[in-house]
């Protein structure tokens, strides 16, 4: 009963305690020396492999849940940041025409009486309220000057020309048509 050949050779048990195998003849461990299981014990402790097989293919399971879980949050928060990014670019895209009109409205016109000066500046206020915005989302103005080497990562070229005499140097900025934001 205890013990059932395999391809012609004798069956082996586990000890309880140790968990030698040991030969279907022996009634004791031959490690330990603890007596071999009663069928009922053996009934138990081969549910309990079966117990501890699900207990580690579930353990597992929640292991692998969990790399899941962190792999969907980073990748959430790179497609945040990512939207986070373009909707500023969207913004930036919209406002900088508005922005450009704004810094030429600022220029003071001459001959100003003091009231109409004083108009001026109360608008010329409400607009310098833009650039708040622009700092709030994290935007700056490029701080670009005539003569600056150019930079492509940086910088948006709308036309090239040779460089005319001593005052431009090839491969630098030669004129400013629109500011430029980061």
């Amino acid at each position: 009963g205890d013990a059932r050949p395999h391809d012609g050779l004798a069956a082996t048990w586990s000890c309880a305690a140790c968990g030698a195998p040991n030969f279907a003849s022996v009634a004791e461990c031959h490690k330990c020396g603890a007596p071999r299981p009663s069928s009922a014990e053996r009934g138990l402790l081969e549910e309990k492999a079966i117990l501890e097989t699900d207990i580690a293919r579930t353990s597992d399971e929640f292991l692998r849940l969990q790399a899941d879980l962190a792999n969907y949050r980073r990748q959430h928060e790179e497609g945040m940041s990512k939207a986070c990014r373009l909707g500023k670019q969207d913004v930036l895209r919209s406002l900088v025409p508005f922005t450009v009109d704004v810094d030429e409205a600022l220029e003071p016109p001459e001959s100003m009486s003091p009231r109409e000066a004083s108009i001026f500046e109360s608008y010329a206020l409400t607009f310098r309220k833009v650039y708040d915005v622009w700092e709030k989302i994290g935007v700056q103005r490029m701080e670009v000057a005539v003569g600056q080497k150019f930079d492509a990562a940086r910088h948006r070229m709308t036309d090239s020309r040779e460089a005319s005499g001593d005052a431009e140097a090839p491969g630098t900025v030669v004129e400013i048509r629109e500011p430029g934001w980061t």
